[in-house]
């Protein structure tokens, strides 16, 4: 998962335009996730293949419509959590419905502090991805 910030104006159809163009590659590639975009920044969760991660990753940190902030690996999870969700763009009425907002709000505080700590974060992480996974799975999120 990682953090970054806009570097150019980006507009909700900007965003659900680049999650569109991102689920194509990761069909490809086999990478699942979600994006979120708040105020010009950017949480995006990422998982697959290791190797394809972290070459994704580099590619993502030489985009330079946004600048990395933090990331933060949640190590080896026991298998996907989003297959089927190549990447999706998960909006702020969707977060504030399935009560995520404040959840998403403090992992963005958390993330932009100077020294992360990353323990910090892990577990509010964990919680946010098992949480939309169950309203994933109890199809309260499509």
């Amino acid at each position: 998962m990682y953090l970054s910030r806009a570097t150019v104006d980006f507009q909700e159809k900007d965003v659900m335009e680049l999650a569109r163009y991102a689920a194509q590659e990761n069909e490809v590639g086999g990478v699942s996730g979600y994006l979120c975009f708040k105020n010009g920044l950017f949480v995006q969760y990422l998982e697959g293949n290791k190797s394809t991660i972290l070459s994704l990753l580099h590619r993502i940190r030489d985009d330079d419509r946004h600048h990395i902030i933090s990331e933060v690996t949640l190590g080896d999870l026991s298998g996907r959590h989003f297959m089927g969700w190549d990447m999706r763009y998960l909006d702020r009425k969707e977060l504030k419905d399935v009560r995520l907002e404040n959840v998403l709000d403090w992992i963005i505080d958390e993330l932009q502090q100077e020294r992360v700590q990353e323990r910090n974060a892990l577990e509010p992480i964990r919680q946010m991805v098992a949480t939309i996974e169950k309203l994933r799975k109890n199809q309260l999120i499509a």
